[in-house]
């Protein structure tokens, strides 16, 4: 199936965040089919946001991407699959998007990003390696 990003994800697209990010997700859309739909579910975050994430555990650090840098640029994103009218966060859904999403970043732009999934803990994020910023 098309991913038609609705207006959350474009809003949440739209908060400052690098740009090739934009694109990267963009452009997925456009070129691949998904199993499922999905969207961008979060960008930019503001620091007390980021304390009460790590505070439930459902972030490990204070030093997110989510939050902008000295330039007003976020560096990451959440992307989520849309099952059924609503947010599916299984496991089950993830490895379909993530793998076409990296195709297409790896395409345009390679190795400035990574990706949660890879690291086993954090499925939707999507961020610019560390030394890959604007």
């Amino acid at each position: 199936m098309k991913v038609k990003l609705g207006r959350r994800s474009k809003l949440n697209l739209s908060a400052g965040v690098d740009y090739r990010i934009v694109h990267v997700i963009c452009e997925a859309t456009r070129q691949h089919d998904f199993e499922v739909d999905w969207g961008v579910f979060e960008s930019k975050r503001d620091l007390e946001t980021q304390r009460r994430y790590v505070r439930e555990g459902s972030s490990k650090t204070m030093n997110s991407k989510h939050i902008p840098d000295k330039d007003e640029v976020v560096g990451a994103v959440d992307i989520v699959p849309y099952v059924n009218g609503k947010y599916d966060w299984s496991e089950k859904y993830f490895h379909d998007i993530i793998k076409k999403i990296k195709e297409t970043a790896q395409l345009l732009y390679p190795e400035v990003f990574e990706f949660g999934y890879d690291w086993g803990w954090d499925m939707p994020h999507i961020q610019v390696r560390t030394g890959k910023e604007i």
